[in-house]
């Protein structure tokens, strides 16, 4: 690729592209071969989310929580009306 004067770097992307796309096409195309693999690919996002979600824990608290104010909650039922009346 020299001759098009592509950086070789995003031809390894483009290559990674092409495959993960064919290899997908593939998983969509034959269902019933391939539905034991949608779940062993879908397992490590799974795994990420509840990872996450558990390193968050600590921190998710309702003590830097500020009392919602008169202000607000007016300003709340106007948008509900605007919104609800349509």
């Amino acid at each position: 690729m020299k001759y098009f004067q592509v950086p070789s770097d995003h031809i390894a992307a483009a290559t990674v592209a092409l495959i993960s796309s064919c290899w997908r096409h593939q998983l969509f195309r034959a269902e019933t071969h391939w539905a034991g693999s949608r779940s062993w690919l879908a397992l490590p996002t799974v795994v990420v989310v509840v990872v996450i979600i558990l390193m968050s824990l600590p921190h998710l608290t309702v003590a830097y929580l500020e009392p919602i104010t008169q202000k607000f909650c007016q300003k709340l039922v106007v948008i509900c009306r605007r919104h609800f009346s349509r």
